[in-house]
């Protein structure tokens, strides 16, 4: 286990929120409340939300993405409201749970042991704002964690780990060589074998491990290039609202209180942007542009819900409603 006092001065301590200790039984609970009960074979799971949940500020984000959730259900569900997007209790429950679970591969592999956990968990932690196409995790290390003892230990710990997925970064010569954003990029996957790990439902599972579909990554391939999702599982389907919803919500939520905050319209006005410029959706899909029109007509669900039930407002807004 990674021992952050003893590795690191106490002015170079890892950059990690402040501890919680929410306990397992406190994740299993929360993921009953939202329809699915685990057993005991599924311990890894909730163990691994509650290290999530100490070193980092991801259950934070994913509750608010929770939040939106429920006021975009609650604006669908209004009988005024003209939508072709209205949900079904099972979509709506969907919807949530994989909301809750898209993050967990931040905590590693399925293989990854306490020690893996704690180094990959502590790397996910950072928040502070950098270009992760340019910088490598070889000095994405050396940044933030400037202490040699804790250079060397990380590194240790990483190369093995990192190098049975090592077809995941082939292109990059030695794993410390591989950009920050390939990096991060590598947790969907490991997302999907986790939670498959955890007997977590597979429609649920490929919906979580779908969320940054639009940045091309496709994780066990369960995204096919004529936009159905699990072509290799019994539940194939179209992509629908259901993983529309956990994108829209998990950039949102970002782009509105992660790194620089943005007001509403700028994260809406971003996301219409993203959506009608990405190369998945008017490339990938060129046969299915049915596809960039559902993820419109999803984003003005977003857009009006949110405005309408007073959805969280970021600091620099308040500041400049008062001015």
């Amino acid at each position: 286990m990674l021992d952050y006092d003893s590795l690191t001065p106490p002015s170079e301590k890892m950059s990690v929120p402040e501890t919680k200790k929410r306990s397992p039984d406190f994740f299993k609970k929360i993921l009953e409340n939202h329809g699915l009960t685990l057993g005991p074979e599924s311990q890894d799971l909730l163990d691994r939300m509650a290290l999530l949940d100490e070193r980092t500020g991801t259950f934070e984000d994913e509750t608010r993405a929770n939040e939106y959730a429920d006021q975009i259900f609650a604006y669908l569900g209004d009988s005024h409201t003209i939508s072709e997007n209205r949900l079904s209790p099972e979509k709506k429950q969907h919807i949530q749970l994989a909301t809750l679970l898209t993050d967990i591969g931040k905590t590693g592999p399925h293989t990854a042991n306490p020690a893996e956990r704690e180094v990959i968990t502590a790397l996910f932690a950072i928040t502070e704002d950098v270009n992760v196409g340019v910088i490598t995790l070889g000095e994405y290390i050396e940044r933030f964690f400037p202490n040699e003892k804790t250079q060397a230990y990380m590194q240790k710990v990483l190369e093995p780990l990192l190098e049975k997925d090592r077809n995941l970064w082939e292109k990059f010569p030695h794993f410390s060589q591989m950009t920050m954003r390939a990096f991060f990029n590598l947790h969907a996957g490991w997302t999907y074998n986790i939670l498959r790990e955890n007997q977590v439902p597979i429609d649920v599972t490929m919906t979580a491990a779908n969320h940054h579909m639009l940045e091309g990554v496709n994780p066990n391939n369960i995204l096919d290039h004529e936009g159905s999702i699990g072509p290799e599982t019994s539940i194939s389907r179209p992509v629908d609202q259901r993983e529309i919803f956990v994108i829209l919500l998990d950039k949102y939520d970002a782009r509105r209180n992660r790194a620089v905050k943005r007001s509403h319209e700028e994260a809406i006005d971003w996301l219409e942007m993203i959506i009608k410029n990405n190369a998945i959706l008017t490339e990938t899909f060129k046969d299915r542009p049915e596809i960039k029109e559902l993820f419109l007509s999803c984003l003005r669900d977003l857009e009006h819900a949110l405005v309408s039930t007073k959805a969280i407002i970021s600091p620099e807004d308040q500041q400049q409603k008062a001015a």
